[in-house]
């Protein structure tokens, strides 16, 4: 690995971190500023989001979930996701993949888990998300947000 894929690497980890952070902490420039212009974010069973005003809209408002679902989350409190063995891959010079775990975690503890697996294009001296697939792989029984996952 030269000096460039070092940079790039880290680059790229500060990315994921701002999606992370961003969702948390209710901060949505950030968040939507983790995507390219035309990224797209890919929940598996909930939706996909294109665009960043698109996936700004989608994250006000659950990501398409019922109003119930949505105040039955906030009442829940604060959430963290914590992203944990992050593979990344260098394409070439733009473009990179990355696949990482997550595991979400409230105030009554771990609610959900799973992966995520993107693809990244460097825009200036930024990498950015051109397209996130969330797969939730799991989550506890009164999961705040999946109730009665299967």
């Amino acid at each position: 690995m030269n000096a460039q894929e070092a940079i790039d690497r880290e680059a790229i980890r500060a990315t994921l971190m701002r999606y992370t952070w961003g969702g948390d902490n209710g901060v949505f420039d950030d968040f939507v500023g983790a995507f390219a212009e035309d990224g797209i974010l890919d929940i598996k069973g909930q939706g996909v989001f294109q665009g960043r005003e698109n996936i700004r809209q989608g994250a006000m408002t659950g990501f398409g979930s019922s109003q119930k679902k949505r105040d039955h989350i906030r009442a829940a409190g604060r959430f963290s996701h914590h992203i944990s063995s992050t593979r990344i891959e260098m394409i070439d010079a733009s473009n990179a993949k990355s696949w990482s775990y997550f595991a979400v975690f409230g105030a009554k503890g771990p609610d959900h888990w799973g992966r995520y697996t993107d693809t990244l294009k460097k825009v200036g001296d930024q990498w950015l998300l051109a397209h996130r697939r969330v797969s939730t792989d799991a989550a506890v029984p009164g999961s705040v947000f999946y109730p009665g996952f299967d």
